[in-house]
């Protein structure tokens, strides 16, 4: 494991034939050390789709479909009998971010109901959006019956807005969340959210490498799709 701040020692491994090929793992964009790795003509995968502006066959990563994830959680909703659904999206220069925000406008399109542009609130991946978007729907008087949080901190900033605005989760405002991530099982009520499947994305790309590594023939890694973990923060809209 190498930091990838500079891709040099990484080079190195590679020249030093320490290793055939690598993974990248980080929280910002990588594609400028990848760039790298492919310019010396070796071999590099991606874990996260959303650290690389360019997707090419050259570089091997799995493809979560966030779009089609984000429409299950708002589909989720939809089933609930809710029609009020707003979202809290992420950072606008991710990816990730974007396509969540289209699948729940899809999926309210599908269901014949108007995407509503005061239930958007435009954040980012973090806690303390959840929170704001909580005060801000409060202070405007639009707060939603139902919210699809971008990702699980956000969920978790809203979560503690609702209760200190004394509003019950899931009886006056139902959260799904996304990504799944250990919390969601602990908080109070614990989080529904969408399971991002991780170990078997890591698992589907190690492979993909090994195959090209040992030049042997391999199918395209398929899409991974986002599932519903059903648990205590959604309830059917109140009458």
């Amino acid at each position: 494991m190498a930091e990838v701040d500079d891709p040099s020692p990484v080079l190195k491994l590679y020249r030093e034939k320490s290793i055939d090929a690598g993974i990248i793992i980080s929280w910002s964009n990588v594609q400028s050390i990848v760039d790298e790795i492919l310019s010396a003509n070796f071999l590099v995968g991606v874990f996260d789709q959303n650290n690389v502006t360019r997707r090419t066959p050259s570089i091997p990563m799995p493809v979560l479909e966030n779009e089609v994830s984000a429409m299950e959680a708002t589909r989720h909703l939809l089933q609930l009998g809710h029609e009020e659904i707003g979202i809290i999206t992420g950072d606008q220069d991710n990816p990730a971010a974007v396509e969540r925000l289209n699948g729940y406008q899809k999926a309210l399109k599908a269901a014949g109901i108007s995407v509503k542009p005061e239930y958007i609130y435009t954040g980012r991946f973090v806690e303390e959006s959840g929170k704001d978007a909580i005060h801000h729907w409060i202070r405007q008087g639009e707060l939603p019956s139902a919210i699809v949080c971008s990702n699980d901190h956000i969920a978790f900033g809203a979560l503690k807005a609702l209760k200190e605005a004394g509003r019950d989760v899931p009886e006056d405002v139902s959260l799904i969340g996304f990504d799944n991530i250990l919390l969601t099982e602990y908080t109070s009520p614990a989080l529904s959210t969408m399971n991002v499947p991780r170990v078997e994305m890591a698992v589907a790309l190690v492979e993909e490498l090994i195959h090209r590594v040992e030049g042997e023939p391999s199918e395209t890694m398929s899409p991974f799709q986002a599932s519903l973990i059903i648990r205590n923060s959604c309830s059917e809209k109140q009458a």
